[in-house]
């Protein structure tokens, strides 16, 4: 191949744990790569917000995965490192079965979101943008943002989540087949609603502070100042169960639900007093349903993503789910087009 053919730009749609994993591994390689994101801060789900009340401290929570945990030598590798940076440091929270008892679990030693911003250290991240237009122009890509803003670049990697990603591909009428449409649309995402607490007085919680409830709307609680992440103040997480935060999607039913959600924490809470709450509904918290491969190539030089596909075990955490699809699809834009 002459170079005059090589591809060495990269847009990456999505700064979450995929698009930042595939960003890293092309410009090891030598790509100029940049990422969209259509957030505030990267990492998507490796999320970690500071809620500051005068006269009771600063409240830091991890509202979105609350620990990470390995299984392939890939990934082991990666949370050995952010291990050895002090980024993450294993957690003895609860852990119900056998299976989870021997798979240590690790949690961001000031917060999670720390290893996504360690992950894009050196990445040119643009956050704030939302895509909503794709164009194929000769041999490389036009990205337009809400902004009517232009992006072009040889390839792109589609990293949102799937059902977001499948939207942008219909509007900007790019078409798959009838097979691989119904395949890729049937990936689907459980919801959940995180409230975020800021209390009065500490929280004893068995589990270092973290406790998976099951309950019917309570799926998981964390006392962050137990947990390790929230020195200077008193902040729970709370997350309600799939079936729950389905119900409640609707936005004038979300205030009610966090009400509810509150109450369900009660015989965890005591009879601390809440000085002030936030929710954030996380519409695809997790994949259910997962694409039997890595990535998904729609054209030469357009991919598919993310956590809602799967390499090899299908046991394998979400999280881990999401490296695994950033590292295979990396690794494969870097040698079919030419980058390495």
């Amino acid at each position: 191949m002459s170079d005059s053919n090589l591809r060495k730009d990269c847009l990456i749609i999505g700064g979450g744990l995929s698009g930042l994993v595939a960003a890293v591994q092309l410009q090891s390689q030598g790509a100029t790569v940049k990422v969209l994101d259509k957030g505030r801060g990267i990492g998507g789900r490796l999320a970690t917000r500071r809620i500051n009340i005068p006269n009771s401290g600063e409240g830091i929570f991890d509202y979105g995965a609350q620990y990470i945990t390995a299984q392939g030598e890939t990934f082991q590798s990666w949370l050995e490192n952010w291990r050895q940076l002090k980024l993450v440091e294993e957690w003895n929270c609860e852990a119900k079965t056998e299976a989870e008892v021997k798979q240590p679990k690790y949690r961001g030693v000031k917060g999670i979101r720390d290893v996504a911003k360690s992950i894009a250290s050196d990445l040119d991240v643009q956050t704030g943008t939302k895509v909503v237009s794709l164009q194929r122009h000769q041999d490389s890509w036009r990205v337009f943002d809400e902004e009517e803003n232009q992006y072009e670049s040889d390839s792109v990697i589609l990293t949102a989540p799937l059902p977001q990603s499948l939207d942008l591909l219909k509007s900007s009428q790019i078409p798959l087949s009838d097979a691989a449409w119904e395949q890729l649309s049937g990936v689907s995402y459980r919801m959940c609603l995180a409230v975020l607490l800021m209390v009065s007085d500490p929280i004893l919680m068995p589990y270092a502070g973290g406790y998976q409830v099951k309950g019917e709307k309570l799926d998981w609680i964390a006392c962050n100042h137990q947990k390790g992440i929230s020195p200077h103040g008193y902040a729970v997480t709370l997350q309600g169960t799939h079936h729950f935060s389905e119900q409640h999607y609707p936005k004038p039913l979300r205030d009610i639900a966090i009400q509810e959600l509150i109450a369900a924490a009660r015989g965890y809470l005591g009879n601390v007093t809440v000085i002030e709450y936030q929710g954030h509904f996380w519409r695809y918290s997790t994949p259910i349903d997962r694409f039997p491969e890595p990535f998904f190539t729609v054209i030469d030089s357009l991919y598919l993503a993310g956590d809602g596909f799967v390499s090899g075990e299908e046991s394998v955490s979400s999280l881990e789910g999401a490296f695994l699809s950033g590292w295979e699809v990396g690794n494969f834009v870097v040698f079919s087009q030419g980058i390495a």
